[in-house]
């Protein structure tokens, strides 16, 4: 018989976790019994609304604002999971930015900040969360 809460006890973060894809991500982890932290950069309002839906189902919920596209606020991120949850189980890397125009149009800075949020993000992020996980097993 498979638990209806697999993730009972677990602790999941999303970055751009307040809207869209990395909304129903967080829904559904706290939905199947996952503590969830919603990272935000811009929009705070949704991010609160999501939280305040998982803390209805009886979750533990918390948002925080970082620009994981500046290592220095992944840092931040990472040291508040760290002192308020004492480890991280799972890691969503949803966070995404760009500037939608052609590539031949596409500006060194414009191109700069969405490698920023939508790669190196993750691996900056990853190299936070595995020691984290590795603490929670």
């Amino acid at each position: 018989m498979t638990s209806t809460l697999p993730f009972q006890g677990k602790t999941a973060l999303i970055t751009g976790g307040g809207r869209g894809i990395g909304r129903a991500i967080a829904l559904l982890l706290a939905e199947r019994g996952a503590d969830v932290i919603i990272n935000f950069v811009r929009n705070q309002a949704p991010a609160e609304e999501v939280a305040d839906l998982i803390r209805q189902m009886g979750r533990r919920a918390e948002i925080f604002r970082a620009n994981v596209g500046k290592i220095e606020d992944i840092q931040r991120l990472f040291d508040f999971i760290e002192q308020q949850f004492d480890g991280l189980d799972i890691l969503i890397s949803n966070a995404a930015s760009g500037f939608n125009r052609p590539a031949l149009q596409q500006k060194e800075t414009g191109w700069d900040h969405t490698m920023n949020v939508n790669a190196r993000a993750f691996l900056f992020s990853t190299q936070r969360a595995v020691p984290l996980m590795q603490k929670k097993g």
